[in-house]
């Protein structure tokens, strides 16, 4: 028996007690019958919604009204929530619906969708959803859903929704502000399992992040050997594919125009490997009219052609002045 029928049934159990021991005097009979009556309204009351097979009228006291009531449980509704999340490059196309598993009835049922922050909304289905809020807490959007009967109501197949939100992504990710949606329904009607009213999306934030971890340059640089130890490292939570770095050897030109570069192609970059290229400009002549005393820094840029989606794409360079 749920904890609301048995709070009913000791209700009426003790008024039925109490007033006993009026019912031999004519007062007291009226009492008691009037107080019955009023008992067993509030046990209706309490019971709204019951199954048709219980009840408790005649019941004289509490182990009768307990055994009529045996396996009778408030009938309520049970608001569930289903997402199903698309993610591409661009956009995030979020589908979601909502059921009425319950044995009633949900009135003033609402969904609230709850979107990451620094995205814009691109669609939303059905279009008499409302944007509530939008900041730099993230984005809410709320859907008025109305009654929504009973999944077992066989005349009406008025018992879920579905719901569509597309958005744009977030341009830079990083853990501290990974995408996430959360939708939530509610009613104003009691909930059998409220655990099922909560869905959750959460985009991966495994991803790699390519550095140039320190350019050193050969102390003895106008005399030669020019050479330049150039360390990278993948200091993302995932493996780096593909991708190239390049070393540039700059002028004194305004616009640092490059007097000679080294290439080297990387099939890839584990997280939290580093690794060290070893470029000798002696071996890649400066451009004329460029000489030695022309190159005033050198550039690292790792994955100089932007082939590895990472974490962050604006610390891939690093520069470093002759000595």
């Amino acid at each position: 028996m749920s904890k609301q029928n048995n709070s009913v049934v000791h209700a009426i159990s003790e008024g039925i007690e109490q007033l006993q021991e009026a019912k031999n005097t004519i007062i007291g009979v009226k009492i008691l019958s009037a107080c019955f009556v009023l008992a067993l309204l509030i046990c209706l009351a309490g019971l709204n919604g019951c199954r048709q097979d219980c009840s408790c009228m005649g019941a004289n006291n509490y182990g009768e009204l307990d055994s009529k009531l045996e396996g009778c449980e408030v009938a309520s509704a049970d608001l569930d929530v289903k997402m199903d999340v698309r993610a591409t490059a661009d956009e995030i196309e979020t589908k979601i619906t909502v059921t009425n598993l319950g044995d009633d009835d949900a009135y003033g049922a609402k969904l609230v969708v709850l979107l990451p922050i620094n995205v814009h909304v691109l669609n939303l289905t059905p279009s008499d959803s409302r944007i509530v809020s939008f900041n730099q807490y993230g984005g809410k959007v709320v859907y008025c859903l109305g009654q929504m009967h009973k999944q077992n109501n066989t005349s009406s197949n008025n018992f879920n929704r579905n719901i569509s939100i597309k958005t744009s992504r977030l341009l830079k990710k990083d853990c501290n502000h990974c995408e996430e949606i959360s939708a939530f329904a509610y009613s104003s009607s009691p909930d059998q399992a409220v655990q099922n009213n909560y869905a959750t999306w959460k985009a991966n934030c495994a991803m790699p992040d390519l550095i140039v971890e320190s350019l050193a340059i050969n102390s003895n640089w106008a005399s030669g050997p020019h050479t330049v130890d150039v360390t990278i490292k993948n200091i993302g939570t995932a493996d780096a594919g593909a991708f190239y770095l390049y070393v540039d050897a700059k002028n004194n030109n305004p616009e640092g125009q490059i007097a000679s570069q080294a290439v080297k192609e990387y099939t890839g970059l584990a997280a939290g490997v580093s690794d060290v290229f070893s470029v000798n400009f002696d071996l890649n002549p400066f451009t004329a009219p460029n000489t030695v005393a022309d190159i005033v820094k050198i550039l690292g840029t790792v994955d100089a052609n932007v082939t590895v989606a990472e974490l962050y794409e604006n610390n891939n360079e690093m520069v470093t002045n002759i000595p």
